[in-house]
């Protein structure tokens, strides 16, 4: 199990130092002056992501927990309770048995709930990402379409 205090393979020390060595209009003052305004601001940027858990993470957290207080992975039970997919019932393209798709749904709930914990993190390394002046992204026409 992950350390409460990790962000995926991200730690809060990385964060820390990313959020350090990025520059902003508020690094340009000296950082020595803690507002009334910023630390306001920091109080709702907390509470912006607290709620931003509670509504897209704890229902993943929910789901997840249902599947597997609900179903065996190994046995379906009765035919209403299997997870299996038949091709070409219910507009299904593919079949697969009741313990293949407990298996697809687990996973796909579990890599969407990291996603969703991780997001504010991904954000951040994007903007990062993207506003880097030493690496600037251009738009080229590969062939393929226009691509950064």
């Amino acid at each position: 199990r992950k350390s409460s205090y990790g962000f995926g393979s991200y730690s809060l020390s990385y964060l820390r130092s990313s959020y350090a060595d990025s520059e902003s209009d508020d690094d340009k003052t000296g950082g020595e002056e803690l507002t009334e305004d910023l630390v306001e601001q920091c109080i709702y940027s907390l509470g912006d992501h607290s709620t931003y858990l509670r509504f897209n993470r704890e229902p993943c957290d929910r789901l997840l927990g249902f599947l597997r207080e609900l179903f065996d992975p190994n046995d379906p039970g009765p035919g209403d309770y299997s997870l299996a997919i038949e091709e070409g019932v219910g507009g299904a393209r593919l079949s697969h048995p009741h313990q293949r798709q407990y298996t697809f749904v687990l996973q796909s709930m579990s890599l969407w709930r990291e996603v969703l914990d991780n997001m504010f993190q991904l954000w951040h390394l994007a903007e990062e990402d993207l506003l880097d002046e030493e690496h600037a992204y251009a738009l080229t026409d590969t062939g393929q379409g226009l691509q950064r």
